[in-house]
């Protein structure tokens, strides 16, 4: 029963991709939302890298807030000790935008398939396994690209990069 309610559900977030509210949105403020919400939750240091004073952006608000919680709970479930950084590098006409931790890692033979439906690298930790592959949906419906930069023992960065606009 659980498969197909992923199922279903991630019908409805792929149908969902063709239903876009695009605007200006402020990265710098989604960031420090991010931080806001999610630093009374965690002992683990949690920060933000913002270089530039104010950067907007053309897309929807709502898929790359529900992208950057994902990446978010993902690098805090993952990392035992150290910190969590949000930031993003302008990239001409394109940012990338990252969550960078200092967890467990990823082998490097996993980090294509953790993309990919119900994919678990580690039963023990709660989740369904579909969060990254809804990530990638949003990410996908916005004309951008995600990956992953990981050592084992080391961290993770995972990243965005989308068009300015």
């Amino acid at each position: 029963m659980r498969i197909i309610d992923g199922l279903v559900s991630m019908s409805k977030i792929e149908a969902g991709a063709k239903s876009l509210m695009m605007a200006k949105v402020d990265v710098n403020q989604l960031l420090l939302q991010m931080v806001d919400t999610y630093k009374p939750t965690t002992m683990l240091e949690l920060t933000t890298e913002c270089p530039l004073e104010q950067l907007l952006i053309q897309t929807d608000r709502e898929k790359l807030m529900e992208i950057l919680d994902n990446l978010t709970q993902n690098a805090l479930k993952f990392t035992e000790a150290g910190s969590v950084t949000l930031g993003y590098d302008a990239l001409g006409d394109r940012v990338r935008i990252w969550v960078k931790d200092t967890g467990k890692g990823i082998p490097a033979e996993d980090q294509e398939r953790i993309f990919e439906r119900f994919v678990k690298l580690d039963e023990y930790i709660p989740g369904t396994g579909l969060g990254l592959s809804v990530a990638k949906s949003h990410v996908l419906s916005l004309n951008g690209t995600i990956g992953v930069e990981s050592q084992v023992g080391e961290g993770s960065t995972f990243w965005i990069e989308l068009p300015l606009g």
